[in-house]
């Protein structure tokens, strides 16, 4: 192995070693790759250095830069992004040596781009859901973020409403059976009396559960449960998309700080809303 080829394994080797280390002090690496990613391909080529101080700016912070080499290194393995040129330190007192990284194969993504790749997403993670209601709400217009903040208070609000709703019935479903399979019983035991008999808990239990509105209760209650469960899911979605719009305002608001281009178009999109 040549000198040159150690010096990187062994560079790679100690950037993997504190990025295991910034992951157990609580850093979110894939959550840093993605913010880099998204950075290049609304910013274009940017030096490492630039990158590094966006995403602490974001809130990526690991207990020392040095974490950021190995997100880099993933991105770079994958074929994601690409060395294009190289710049002086800004923290090396001016020495060569920093990197310029692009998204691989583009030195730049327009941001008309960006937002058309991101509506293809969504259209495609979207195309599953049933609900045509449940597709308007968790979908996000990339250039109306104002917009899309306004409305999450109201589609929160409505969809806790429904998800109570059944979640109501699915508890007013759980008394029912109870009470179905009470009568049941009773039933029962009388029938078997009036005959003479002294019924046993074995001949009890088989002939409750064998009760045909005792099992139609039982079958109601499973639907509520799988509408109550259909309708968390539909409000965890919203949930989701809630923390989305948070994580876009950040970057957004991180993008604009350095890019004063972005920040009157975002101007203008808001005084045309």
């Amino acid at each position: 192995m040549t000198t040159l080829a150690a010096a990187r394994e062994m560079g790679a080797t100690e950037a993997a070693a504190c990025l295991a280390n910034a992951e157990r002090l609580g850093f979110d690496t894939h959550g840093a790759r993605e913010f880099i990613l998204d950075a290049l391909r609304r910013g274009g080529p940017r030096s490492a250095e630039v990158l590094v101080d966006l995403a602490k700016k974001a809130g990526f912070v690991g207990h020392d830069d040095r974490c950021f080499g190995a997100v880099f290194g993933v991105l770079a393995r994958r074929g994601i992004i690409r060395v294009v040129g190289s710049c002086d330190r800004r923290k090396g007192h001016g020495t060569a040596g920093g990197r310029i990284w692009a998204v691989a194969d583009e030195d730049s993504i327009t941001e008309e781009e960006g937002t058309a790749d991101m509506s293809e997403l969504q259209d495609a993670a979207i195309a599953t859901i049933d609900d045509e209601y449940l597709r308007e709400c968790v979908r996000i217009n990339p250039e109306d973020i104002q917009g899309e903040y306004i409305r999450i208070s109201s589609d929160l609000a409505y969809w806790n409403a429904q998800y109570a709703n059944a979640l109501r019935d699915f508890l007013t479903a759980e008394i029912d059976v109870k009470v179905t399979k009470g009568r049941a019983y009773a039933a029962v035991r009388e029938a078997i009396v009036m005959k003479g008999g002294k019924p046993t808990e074995e001949q009890m239990k088989a002939l409750v559960e064998s009760n045909e509105d005792y099992i139609a209760q039982q079958y109601a209650a499973v639907d509520a449960e799988v509408k109550k469960n259909e309708l968390y899911g539909k409000l965890d979605s919203i949930r989701s998309k809630k923390e989305m719009l948070i994580s876009l305002g950040a970057h957004l608001r991180v993008e604009m700080e350095g890019d004063p281009s972005l920040r009157e178009t975002v101007g203008a999109r808001r005084r045309m809303a």
